[in-house]
């Protein structure tokens, strides 16, 4: 009669045991996990191909780094690479977006040197990958989207 009370005991101690041991192991399992980093809300990262670049604006006394080089260009969305939650849609499989460079077209050493990694500027032909923020509709701006940082294909 001990013996089977043993035996019952013992029993449940190693299905506890067990139980405990298989829940521990899935918490750190979780808790290890890396979840690749994903496009930003409002963003998506696109190759893209200049079409055209609309002329620099001329003011006879340049402020602004958009009034020394050019800023806007037609870029058609060659792939979409991912987009974030919030991004406005694009238009048709492969659409022509109107973009506004902050850093502008140019190469970016002479008039922006603190940035961490000079751009080479683009023209017209030129393959490019970027992540594009689009902006607020509700702005009233005609540029719908914006790239600040890009890499020359």
């Amino acid at each position: 009669m001990n013996f089977n009370y043993f035996r019952r005991y013992y029993f449940y101690f190693l299905c506890s045991f067990a139980l405990f041991l298989s829940t521990h192991y899935q918490c750190i399992a979780q808790t290890h996990m890396i979840v690749p980093p994903g496009p930003a809300p409002n963003t998506c990262k696109i190759i893209g191909k200049i079409i055209k670049i609309a002329p620099v604006p001329q003011v006879k006394t340049p402020q602004t780094p958009c009034e020394k080089q050019a800023c806007q260009a037609e870029v058609k969305v060659v792939k979409i690479l991912g987009c974030g939650a919030g991004f406005p849609q694009f238009q048709g499989l492969k659409p022509t977006i109107t973009v506004k460079f902050v850093f502008t077209l140019g190469a970016t050493q002479a008039l922006f040197p603190q940035l961490n990694k000079a751009m080479p500027g683009l023209k017209v032909g030129d393959v490019f990958e970027a992540s594009v923020e689009g902006m607020d509709a509700a702005t009233g701006s005609n540029n719908q989207y914006k790239i600040y940082t890009y890499t020359k294909q």
